[in-house]
C-alpha cells in the first residue's frame, strides 16, 4: 500500500465473560459476515462458539480508523 493511502480494514472485538469486549485483530476489507474470516481450520469451531462485533474503518499509515460500529452479533 502507498504511503497516505486509506485501506479498508474490518475490526473485530471479541467479548469475553470477566472483561467484556476486547479488540481480537483487523481484517483486511469490509467483511459483512458475523464472524471473522478464518485462515486455518482450527480457528472456524473456536470462532463459531465465541461472541463477536466488528466495525469497518480505514488503514493509514499505520493508523485505524473506525468510522462505523455495527450491532453485537
Amino acid at each position: 500500500m502507498a504511503k497516505g493511502v486509506a485501506e479498508k480494514v474490518t475490526i473485530w472485538y471479541k467479548y469475553h465473560k470477566k472483561r467484556g469486549w476486547e479488540h481480537n485483530h483487523i481484517e483486511d476489507g469490509w467483511t459483512f459476515g458475523s464472524l471473522p474470516t478464518p485462515k486455518h481450520e482450527n480457528q472456524v469451531k473456536a470462532w463459531k462458539a465465541g461472541k463477536w462485533k466488528r466495525a469497518w474503518g480505514f488503514l493509514e499509515n499505520g493508523k485505524v480508523e473506525e468510522i462505523v460500529h455495527s450491532r453485537e452479533e
